[in-house]
């Protein structure tokens, strides 16, 4: 009786654990920096991505429709893809309410997710003074708007602090971005089963549809 109590308390303080996710990205001059770290339990449990910044897109190679040779495969034929998903709705009403579905859910565990910290500030310049001035409007324009539509899908436990900084005396642009997240693991799983359950039932009417 011991074990299975044992693994049920580790399983319950599995469920009820919050992680804490830090996302930070920083680009000035030729130095960028993109990395991302969880952390739970006091800091006991820590563990850090570190994501290269590529200068260039020659470092991915793009896959060309002449290259590609997914249609000959023949397991394929036993997959359904959201391309084949959406080419297989009836009409576009059929369309709006799967992808309405799919969309509940998401901003569901979306709503859940705390926002502890979220900074972004930047350093704008093109040389002249008017297109500086012009710029660094824009960019603060757009920061808002982001900042709008993310505060009607996370829960802000603090207001979002951002800024641009013109520089009237040379061409810069230089910005950095961190926010702190903060999720329950019971929540995410809880989020996971549903969109892995959503996306096996439309699967499963797309194939039935298909045969």
């Amino acid at each position: 009786m011991a074990i299975p109590a044992l693994i049920l308390a580790l399983l319950l303080l599995l469920f009820f654990t919050k992680v804490k996710i830090r996302i930070h990205f920083r680009h000035q001059h030729d130095a960028d920096e993109f990395y991302i770290k969880f952390r739970a339990w006091f800091g006991i449990l820590r563990y850090t991505i570190t994501i290269p910044v590529s200068k260039s897109g020659e470092d991915s190679p793009v896959e060309t429709a002449e290259d590609s040779d997914e249609d000959d495969d023949p397991e394929r034929t036993n997959q359904v893809s959201w391309r084949e998903l959406i080419s297989n709705f009836d009409n576009q009403n059929e369309l709006i309410e799967h992808v309405t579905g799919f969309y509940r859910v998401v901003r569901n565990f979306l709503g859940r997710v705390k926002v502890k910290k979220f900074e972004w500030h930047s350093v704008a310049g093109t040389g002249d003074a008017v297109y500086t001035a012009v710029l660094a409007g824009g960019c603060l324009g757009l920061k808002g708007s982001v900042f709008g539509l993310l505060s009607s899908y996370l829960h802000f436990t603090k207001l979002p602090s951002y800024s641009v900084t013109p520089d009237f005396g040379r061409m810069v642009f230089n910005t950095s971005l961190t926010c702190i997240l903060q999720i329950q693991i019971g929540e995410a799983i809880f989020a996971a089963i549903k969109l892995l359950r959503y996306w096996n039932e439309e699967k499963a009417k797309i194939q039935d549809h298909i045969s």
